[in-house]
């Protein structure tokens, strides 16, 4: 993911954020809206490390889960149902009933 979906879903990231970094107020957290920079420098401040480190731990949590109100976005669903595409065998019928392609058996005669 890219610091920019972190920053357009800020409200959404909060609660990973403390979670990950319990240190962090939400008075902190509001005030840094969303700001890469500022988040490095609070967290570099508050460690007492140097800049690098608090880049590195940053570049960490942005690759690890992403909320569900964020991933279940209109822009990364459409994505993925246009990528979807490319697991529909040749010849199968996408508005067909599911079960025909399962195990070959139809499911018409069971019900």
């Amino acid at each position: 993911m890219k610091w920019k979906d972190v920053s357009a879903n800020w409200a959404a990231f909060t609660p990973l954020i403390q979670q990950n970094w319990p240190h962090f107020s939400e008075a902190e957290l509001d005030s840094i809206n969303g700001d890469r920079a500022r988040l490095i420098s609070h967290l570099a401040e508050r460690d007492g490390s140097d800049r690098k480190s608090a880049e590195m731990e940053v570049a960490r949590f942005i690759e690890g889960v992403i909320p569900a109100d964020v991933y279940a976005s209109e822009t990364h669903d459409n994505k993925s149902i246009s990528d979807s595409e490319g697991y529909i065998a040749p010849g199968e019928d996408v508005y067909s009933d599911d079960a025909l392609f399962a195990d070959g058996k139809s499911s018409a005669g069971s019900r």
